[in-house]
């Protein structure tokens, strides 16, 4: 499950072309990853976190279990990226 969930994180960040002052070693930080870590910690993102992290222990403790954590993983997902998407147009050019 958390390669799944690592997996499309990575994908939706490369989604998106960000505006942002460059640092002084010349990376250009990307605002996607603190908004979503802000917004995971939003009272109605953390319940669907939890849900998936209860999911996931789970699975991972019944050997040979066909049950999947997707359901869970992608609400928790479209709540944050609900939440991400109110801020970030901010910072796309």
């Amino acid at each position: 499950m958390a390669f799944l969930y690592n997996f499309i994180t990575s994908i939706s960040q490369r989604l998106f072309v960000i505006k942002a002052a460059e640092t002084p070693d010349g990376e250009i930080p990307d605002p996607v990853i603190a908004l979503r870590e802000k917004c995971s910690q939003h009272t109605a993102c953390r319940k669907y976190k939890k849900r998936y992290e209860v999911c996931s222990e789970r699975v991972n403790k019944t050997p040979g279990t066909d049950e999947t954590c997707e359901e869970e993983l992608f609400d928790f997902l479209h709540h944050r990226d609900q939440c991400v998407a109110k801020e970030l147009f901010n910072y796309l050019k």
